[in-house]
């Protein structure tokens, strides 16, 4: 049994395969930086970055924006705003 891949020939006009490592001038933390969150509903906890994303968060569940997921030291994954984050 292998890994079958999708066939993405029909979509070959309207879907790019590049690939761009700057997500956005908001992103200051990337995968693996150790972090503290600031405010809100885990204020002072510490983790790691995950990935930087843009989607609603913990903080803002009716808003997307900029953020990251982080992986707290229990090993809970929480979804917070870019602003939220100090090193």
């Amino acid at each position: 049994m292998g890994i079958v891949a999708a066939d993405t020939s029909p979509l070959s006009c309207c879907v790019t395969g590049s690939y761009n490592a700057h997500v956005s001038h908001n992103y200051r933390f990337k995968r693996g930086d150790p972090v503290r969150i600031g405010w809100g509903r885990y204020a002072g906890a510490t983790g790691v970055v995950d990935s930087a994303v843009f989607q609603k968060t913990v903080d803002y569940p009716d808003d997307y924006s900029a953020g990251y997921h982080v992986v707290l030291e229990d090993e809970r994954v929480v979804t917070v705003r870019w602003d939220q984050v100090r090193s």
